[in-house]
């Protein structure tokens, strides 16, 4: 195996907590040590050097990475602080098109498919009339889409079943370095490969609900497929075969987007004309807020316990939630008799 292999098959978590301990806090420290303002704050900073020796300091420390093909050039313009460019050739299909025909040309071309998408959405038809407006505030606002979202089963459900989903199955940054190293002690090659297949499981799962799925999805099979995520978390929890791991994953991506997508076309679907838009902001509110929240617990079971308990937890926890959804869903209201 070459240098070039071995040095790519080195865990990658390691390799990044090692260079951010011995390499960049050090120097984050040296460069938040040192005074510099904004020319708004300090009208005389040319003539205090702070900036410069800010400059510098960042200046050096880029010049120093052993990134192949890695440019460093400060601009200087009078009156203005100085500008730090980097520059790294590409090796993508885009770094392809601007060696072969340059800059202008690339640009040119991602434009006019800029532009090729703006002729298509000039195409569809809308349905429905303009919101009509109204004396109210913002927080008057904000308080009638949630108590429409409240107060309105369907939508209730459906925004309940997607904190699940998203609270409990949709950390895979946090999943899969955590099994890749901790669990199945592997390095950056089967990383990446853990990877692709939560990649491949994520576009699968989006097919198939836009393909298989009805329409507008029903809510039971959104229930299913987020009960199926669960239960592979629960699998996670003792599965210590790289392979097995694999297949796991691509099944956890493939639940989640079918359920995560099939919330937001159902709430768009089921949502009033003119309160839409309040509740698809509840809709990205509990989907993108809920990772930071289920990070911490991730981390603190891990840490104190094992991977294979903070796995348990979250498909444990994420099916209990939604039997309890589906128990106060299908709950008879009582009335008074007379």
């Amino acid at each position: 195996m070459s240098e070039r292999s071995c040095t790519c098959s080195l865990d990658a978590l390691d390799f990044v907590e090692r260079r951010w301990e011995e390499d960049v806090l050090p120097t984050l420290t040296r460069y938040i040590e040192i005074p510099a303002k904004s020319p708004a704050v300090d009208p005389q900073w040319a003539e205090h050097g702070h900036i410069d020796r800010a400059v510098a300091l960042i200046e050096d420390w880029a010049r120093r990475r052993p990134i192949e093909g890695l440019t460093v050039e400060t601009v200087r313009l009078p009156g203005r602080t100085p500008l730090i460019l980097l520059e790294v050739p590409g090796t993508s299909a885009g770094g392809l098109v601007i060696a072969s025909v340059g800059v202008a040309p690339a640009f040119a071309v991602s434009g006019a498919g800029h532009l090729l998408v703006i002729a298509t959405l000039a195409t569809l038809g809308v349905e429905g009339r303009p919101r009509r407006q109204r004396p109210t505030t913002i927080r008057q606002d904000i308080a009638e889409g949630l108590a429409y979202a409240l107060r309105t089963p369907e939508i209730r459900a459906l925004l309940g079943v997607l904190f699940v989903i998203s609270f409990c199955a949709f950390n895979f940054s946090m999943w899969v370095p955590l099994l890749a190293r901790n669990v199945l002690g592997q390095g950056a090659q089967e990383f990446g490969f853990l990877m692709a297949a939560v990649g491949v499981g994520a576009v699968s799962g989006a097919l198939t609900l836009g393909t298989v799925v009805p329409r507008q999805p029903p809510l039971a099979l959104l229930h299913a497929s987020a009960a199926a995520a669960c239960a592979v978390l629960l699998a996670l929890s003792v599965i210590e075969s790289f392979s097995l791991t694999a297949v796991a994953l691509f099944l956890l991506a493939y639940a989640g987007v079918i359920t995560a997508a099939g919330c937001n076309t159902a709430l768009q679907l089921g949502s009033s004309d003119e309160l839409r838009g309040r509740v698809m902001s509840l809709f990205t509110l509990i989907h993108g807020g809920s990772f930071p929240m289920a990070a911490f617990l991730i981390g603190a079971v891990s840490e104190r316990w094992s991977e294979g308990t903070a796995f348990f937890v979250s498909g444990a926890g994420g099916l209990a939630a939604l039997a309890v959804l589906m128990g106060a869903r299908h709950r008879p209201v009582v009335g008074n008799q007379s």
